[in-house]
């Protein structure tokens, strides 16, 4: 009788028919919600979720069944970090194989499919295995539905392919693992039979015709590769998943227009690169690898690994996209990695300071943290389970722009499994220091052994990556007859722990944004404030330091615009960066040190004016409602248009640092919000009158 809001009323009705009624009424009641459930606002629309997850234990298994199709095909914002547990914890059925038919027509977005993926990656690595029957029978109808899925969609074979050989290396279920693996290769069958049906069969003389070879590919060598490659159509269907380009034919491509480079082999392998021309100008790079190990158990296994790595459903991939492997044919496509190895850049730079020319010390920070990083994502990606490949500088490929973080491990081949944390650990400090060492040594006086330390948290994240390096420390302290290498290691974890306990982990983007902004400003000596400022909202933009805490972009602001200010403004920003260090519980606003920089002497105030501005360009980009609740921990009230403000403690604690600034007349023009609260007590607080000649504040810029 409360309720004036007729969908609410409608929606309550058709809820409470679906929970209470028998199950004929109840299933057409939950036919209307089908209907209406895309169309609804958010709120409403979580109601109808939580009810349909609540028919999780319901005792009709038509019920079950028609909820769970119905969140998982109609749903506007899935979430399936309750979808799942709900409906597989309850025990019961809730896929059939006509809904697994039906669900299977339906075309997900590739986002609704990743996020699925994200919470099976959650089942795989949290739940307790070896499961229960029931409990792989749940899992078992739901790979059938993706196998059912991903023959229906080709497009969506990438990825459904990574998620089958992510739950082929679950060694801890035996059963899970023998299944998936007959449904991957069921899926693979049928994408390879798709591809099939949109190729003309290409002859050997044809392929002679398309392809150029290095002239030191031997003629048996050019006559194994045709034959691999004419025998099957591994190669396109390995250009459909590295580059998503489903037209790709190769009658699109000229003669002549494929050329072929041997590169480095290992072992009794063959490895090329391939580039692919096109007449309409498309350009293709692929890494093929002829390799009579493939088709071995432990060959087979490195490829599910490749694919599962390749396909992490959480950021980027640590290693490079996967395209398409037969076995019987001992051919793998991968993607080629044109980036230069860190070994390469090692090589260089190490070659360049023998002659005497001395290189910043963030571009061996930049090189070391970034290829070690990739291995420490490999392995965990891998649920720590494997040591991605060689853990060497000649394994890691780097981006040659500094703001891209995505470094590669470039092939999983020696691989091997590991059951403790400091294997990988020793064996980048073999091979990226004393190896190094051994070759330039001149290169001691460079090479942080610290650094192996960054790495993890760059790779892992603060707080997980100190998680890894406490066990670690513990791991090295029970072995009781240490090796060298091994004490070297103990020693350096112990002093990095006693040396950055109190400290706040600086991210190597901050340092990369830093020595950019130092080669832009070198090459323009006379740039006026604005340039400096805009382009320092750019670098902050380009190298994503909005993810990390605001202290980076203090730092931030520090190492570049007032690199070379007053040293007044450097004391006092000093002092400001160490009292946010020790303070983390406390924001800017409440800290005097940050009122101490607008409260300088008159021959700063171009700094500190400049410092205001960098403030307003970044924080003109939050919702300003966000920034008064951030800054309060208060919503702003309802009072926008009467300008009265109820000046409780909190208010008044989040304002306190800037009275003393309103009653002086040292600061600029303030900002005012559209709630307007802030400045109304501020001012208020400080008996000054809100108007045009009255000293005002910055209130913006103290406020994320």
């Amino acid at each position: 009788s409360g309720m004036n809001d007729f969908d609410l009323v409608l929606l309550n009705q058709l809820i409470s028919e679906t929970l209470h009624c028998e199950p004929k009424k109840a299933l057409e009641s939950l036919q209307k919600i089908e209907q209406i459930f895309p169309e609804y606002e958010k709120n409403k629309a979580e109601i109808i979720r939580k009810r349909l997850e609540s028919l999780a234990c319901h005792k009709n298994e038509k019920l079950r069944i028609e909820a769970y199709r119905i969140l998982l095909s109609k749903d506007p914002e899935p979430n399936f970090e309750n979808l799942l547990p709900a409906f597989i914890n309850s025990g019961k059925t809730f896929l059939n194989e006509k809904s697994i038919n039906s669900l299977a027509k339906n075309s997900f977005s590739l986002r609704q499919l990743d996020v699925f993926r994200k919470r099976m990656h959650q089942y795989r690595t949290k739940l307790n295995w070896p499961a229960d029957k029931n409990t792989i029978k749940q899992f078992d109808n739901i790979f059938k539905l993706l196998l059912k899925f991903g023959i229906k969609h080709p497009k969506y074979y990438k990825s459904l392919r990574a998620e089958f050989a992510s739950w082929i290396l679950l060694k801890k279920d035996p059963v899970i693992s023998k299944k998936t693996k007959k449904y991957f290769y069921e899926l693979y069958e049928n994408f390879e039979k798709y591809v099939n049906k949109r190729t003309e069969k290409i002859s050997e003389k044809e392929w002679n015709e398309k392809l150029i070879f290095d002239d030191i590919i031997t003629n048996d060598d050019k006559k194994e590769l045709i034959e691999k490659l004419a025998s099957s159509n591994t190669l396109k269907q390995a250009v459909y998943i590295i580059y998503d380009d489903f037209n790709f034919n190769l009658n699109k491509v000229p003669k002549a227009g494929m050329w072929v480079s041997a590169i480095k082999s290992y072992r009794n392998t063959k490895h090329y690169r391939m580039s692919i021309n096109t007449l309409k100008g498309k350009h293709y790079n692929l890494h093929i690898v002829i390799d009579n190990h493939l088709k071995t158990s432990d060959g087979l296994e490195t490829l599910y690994h490749q694919i599962a790595l390749g396909g992490y459903p959480f950021k980027m991939p640590a290693v490079s996209i996967f395209g398409c492997a037969n076995p019987k044919k001992n051919i793998s496509v991968s993607s080629y990695l044109s980036m230069l190895t860190a070994w390469d850049k090692i090589r260089t730079i190490a070659e360049v300071q023998a002659s005497g020319h001395f290189e910043q010390t963030n571009t061996w920070r930049k090189i070391y943290i970034r290829s070690i990083s990739a291995f420490y994502k490999a392995w965990d990606y891998s649920n720590k389970e494997i040591l991605p490949g060689v853990i060497s500088p000649n394994n890691a490929a780097l981006p040659e722009n500094d703001f891209s973080d995505n470094a590669l491990v470039i092939s999983l081949s020696n691989k091997r499994y590991t059951n403790n944390i400091k294997d990988i650990f020793l064996a980048v400090y073999h091979n990226f220091y004393k190896q190094v060492f051994a070759h330039y040594p001149i290169l001691k006086r460079f090479l942080k052994t610290r650094w192996i330390f960054h790495s993890c948290i760059e790779a892992l994240g603060k707080e997980k990556g100190l998680s890894v390096l406490k066990q670690l420390l513990n791991e090295l302290k029970l072995i009781s007859e240490p090796n060298n290498n091994e004490k070297i290691i103990t020693d350096a974890l112990s002093k990095y722990f006693k040396t950055f306990r109190n400290r706040e982990y600086l991210p190597l983007a901050l340092f990369n944004a830093a020595d950019r902004y130092d080669n832009w400003s070198n090459r323009n000596s006379d740039s006026t404030p604005a340039a400096k400022q805009q382009t320092i909202s750019e670098l902050y933009d380009l190298y994503g330091l909005k993810k990390y805490p605001e202290i980076v972009r203090y730092h931030f602001y520090r190492q570049t615009y007032f690199k070379n200010a007053d040293k007044s403004v450097q004391n006092t920003f000093d002092n400001l960066l160490n009292k946010m260090t020790n303070d983390k519980n406390s924001l800017p606003i409440q800290l005097t040190e940050l009122s101490d920089l607008y409260l300088l002497e008159s021959k700063t105030d171009d700094a500190i004016k400049s410092f205001s501005i960098l403030e307003n360009a970044f924080l003109d980009k939050e919702d300003e409602s966000i920034l008064v609740e951030k800054s309060t921990g208060i919503a702003p009230p309802l009072l926008a248009t009467s300008g009265a403000v109820s000046l409780t403690p909190s208010i008044v604690n989040a304002v306190e640092p800037y009275i003393a600034l309103i009653a002086s007349s040292t600061v600029c023009a303030v900002h005012t919000f559209g709630f307007d609260f802030l400045k109304s007590s501020a001012l208020t607080l400080a008996g000054t009158a809100a108007n045009a000649t009255a000293p005002k504040v910055i209130l913006k810029n103290c406020l994320l």
